[in-house]
Formats: structure tokens, sequence, C-alpha cells
């Protein structure tokens, strides 16, 4: 299943995903309009939930016989291994989490410095592109299942990965959209990786006083975005 670039704002493509005309010279045609999974981001219809398939293309092996098997035994361990949850997660269920807007960072003036330095014809295209993938999630919750873990931001798809660290597919509601996401966890932080053709986000989720709050650390990068788009929103638990 090919991943379909919705990262960066592309040009060359018009709000509802169709061709409207060719992209500036320097701009690739496709690219990064996201995931935002994350802070305008992902997440939460029964459907969707069957979306955490993983990855299989890691257990594919290289041509030659010898190669190919040593690889796949290689990750058969790897693919056994569930990763700690941080400590909050820990006992599974679900944990759901509210916008605290006073201590969050503006995404509006985070994306305006990411585009600052692009050709002012493509400047506002990028920043709309960047809005509208980046939406303030109001809420966060965290479902941690015997071996996936969902994150689902407001009304939006839930994104499902599993919790050995294997990439899954996930698309993307309303636009139906594919990504190919996986988790990292290191101590209080779990690293939520989305990847497309041309870039990728990252969301970190830091857990703070026990589980108390959460800070969403964004970094989206791409090919053609001059400045990585950061910024950080502050949660608190509701249960």
């Amino acid at each position: 299943m090919k991943t379909t670039s919705r990262l960066w704002p592309a040009a060359s493509l018009a709000a509802g995903g169709h061709v409207a005309h060719r992209a500036p010279r320097g701009i690739a045609p496709r690219g990064i309009a996201m995931l935002a999974i994350c802070a305008g981001v992902a997440t939460a219809t029964a459907g969707a939930r069957a979306q955490g398939t993983p990855d299989t293309a890691s257990a594919k092996g290289d041509s030659a016989g010898v190669r190919g098997n040593d690889a796949r035994a290689d990750d058969s361990p790897r693919s056994a291994a569930r990763s700690p949850m941080p400590g909050a997660l820990a006992g599974g269920g679900s944990h759901l989490y509210e916008l605290i807007p006073d201590e969050s960072e503006d995404i509006r003036s985070a994306i305006d410095v990411s585009v600052e330095h692009m050709n002012f014809i493509i400047r506002p295209i990028a920043r709309r592109r960047l809005a509208k993938a980046n939406r303030l999630a109001e809420h966060v919750e965290f479902e941690v299942r015997p071996d996936t873990l969902a994150v689902t931001f407001d009304a939006m798809n839930p994104i499902i990965t599993p919790l050995n660290g294997d990439s899954a597919a996930w698309k993307r509601g309303g636009t139906h959209e594919w990504y190919q996401v996986r988790i990292e966890t290191s101590g209080d932080t779990l690293r939520q990786v989305i990847k497309t053709d041309d870039g990728q986000r990252e969301n970190d989720f830091v857990f703070l006083d026990d589980g108390a709050r959460v800070a969403l650390h964004v970094i989206l990068t791409a090919e053609r975005l001059p400045t990585p788009l950061r910024y950080t929103l502050l949660y608190r638990r509701e249960y």
C-alpha cells in the first residue's frame, strides 16, 4: 500500500485533495500537510480501529537465501518484545487528557516561523495547509490494549500502533490518506513517529507529575519545508 504524503502543503493540490494547478518551480507537487497527528491531528470510528495492522516490510528478507533467513531471525525477537509504557500508562486502560490553553503555545505563530523564508507566492498556501493539518486538539486519549496502543485526538480516527515498535498503516478519516506510524518509549516519554514519502512528524508525549499532566512536543520536518514546524501543547488528566 502506497503511503500518501500530506504532511507538506502541496501547491498542486486543492483543499479537497484534487489536482488544481501545477506546483510553482522548486516545490514538490506532493508533500506534507499532516498528521497532523498532532495537535491538529488524528482519530475514533470502529472501522478505523481495524487499521492497526503491523507493517510486514521489515520481515521480508534479502533475496539471497542465507541473508534472508538471518534477517527474519533477527526480526523475530524484536517483534515479540513489548516496549515498556511510561508509568502513567503502565496499568493499561484508557486515559483522557484535556488541553490547558494558557500553558500551550500558539500553533499559528509556530507555522509563521516555519514558513517565514518561503517564496511569497508559496507561503500562504503552505501556511493554510499546515494550519489545516495542525488543528488544535482539545482532548487526547490513550488506550493501552494487550498488544497495541490507540491514541485519539478529539473526534479523529484513533492511531493504532503495536506496542513492540513495529510500524502500522494508519488511514486518516475524512481524507482517506495513508501513513506509516510507530511508537518508541523512553522513561516517561512516548514518541509517535508518523511518516510519509517526503517527511515525518514526531509527537513526543512527556508525562509529568506522575501522569497528572502530559506535554506534547510536535516536530514536523519535510524536504521542502525550510524550517521544521515546532510547538508544544500541555494537557491535564481527566481520568
